[in-house]
């Protein structure tokens, strides 16, 4: 095989044909159903309706060029820094990225379409969160970045770990939107993180599997943030029954960690804490993905600060971004971030 991991490559292959197959006999199903030669005009009238409500929602935000800048840490002494700013002018809004670092030697650089993504999604849950997602997220904004900057990566910048900097867009511009309409924002959250694991099976197969773990969300008005839910990210995750069956990595534990969301008149999210322990009777390799473990999740309007986030082997901290070996029968532990509170918590009833 020319893959690493040949079964689950077939079966992302035929999930995808599967899947094909039956939404497109249900669409020719609809067409018939409503005596339709396309979908052009639907398409036309929802994506023209979703556009005007989001339109709607920008004329009622305060005109003006609000701004905010967050560091993230890299393997060097010297972090990131992420910095926007935000113009908001009738019902348009545009968002440029001056002052942002440049890339980086890592992998973990952001093409400007990733960055534009995330733009869509903040504007999308501060607009109309409830319409599906279309077209309509886009045709407000214009985005740009400087050219070569870790938001604006072209080749021959390396970006399979994207999602390690540019979920940091969110919060990055939800700083900036705090500053025009503070009741509506969220305060950080705690991010998630990925493990790539790699090594060999107790039966001999190729074990390589992405591990996700998540933080704690941020708060916000009139909502405290949830506990170990993924954000921005909707990534799934994997039962320990069932991660445990697929790499012979043992699950030993798992815990919320106690007071990691930061206080707040609506409190941030709890983190968590995972044990594993490393049962293929061979070394296996991890590739680290994180962050937040220097800058916590800020809280907002007078919110404080979520716990930082951790990973060790053998109760010896590591580094959350690089390469790092874990021996047969040594023990795997990550400690997930809190999210940021928001509001004075004196206030809290």
């Amino acid at each position: 095989s020319n893959v690493r991991v040949p079964d689950q490559v077939l079966g992302d292959i035929m999930g995808n044909i599967s899947g094909s197959y039956v939404g497109g006999q249900k669409l020719l199903a609809l067409l018939d159903q409503y005596e339709l030669d396309d979908l052009q005009d639907i398409a036309d009238g929802i994506i023209s309706k979703s556009a005007f409500a989001i339109r709607e929602k920008i004329q009622a935000m305060p005109d003006g060029s609000y701004t905010n800048q967050l560091n993230v840490e890299t393997d060097d002494e010297k972090p990131i820094t992420l910095a926007c700013t935000l113009k908001i002018e009738n019902d348009s809004i545009k968002i440029d990225f001056a002052g942002t670092s440049p890339c980086v030697a890592y992998a973990i650089n952001v093409p400007l379409c990733y960055t534009r993504s995330w733009c869509a999604y903040t504007l999308k849950c501060l607009t109309t969160p409830s319409i599906p997602n279309n077209l309509s997220n886009v045709l407000p904004l214009q985005v740009s970045a400087p050219n070569e900057c870790i938001l604006n990566a072209h080749y021959p910048a390396a970006t399979y770990g994207r999602n390690t900097v540019g979920w940091y867009v969110v919060p990055l511009l939800m700083g900036a939107f705090a500053k025009a309409i503070p009741e509506a924002v969220q305060a950080e959250t705690g991010m998630a993180m990925t493990v790539v694991f790699n090594g060999q099976r107790q039966n001999g197969r190729k074990l390589l599997d992405q591990f996700f773990a998540t933080g704690g969300l941020g708060g916000m008005a009139g909502l405290d943030g949830q506990q170990t839910t993924p954000a921005p990210t909707n990534c799934a995750l994997v039962s320990s029954e069932i991660w445990e069956d697929e790499t012979d990595v043992a699950v030993l534990s798992r815990r919320i960690l106690p007071d990691s969301g930061g206080a707040g008149e609506f409190r941030g999210g709890a983190g968590q804490e995972i044990i594993m322990k490393n049962n293929t009777g061979n070394p296996i390799t991890l590739a680290l993905f994180g962050s937040r473990t220097t800058f916590p999740a800020k809280g907002y309007d007078g919110g404080k600060t979520g716990g930082l986030r951790a990973f060790k082997i053998n109760n010896e901290t590591v580094s959350a971004k690089g390469v790092h070996t874990l021996e047969a029968g040594e023990e795997f532990i990550v400690q997930e971030a809190g999210g940021g509170g928001f509001g004075d918590p004196k206030k809290r009833s």
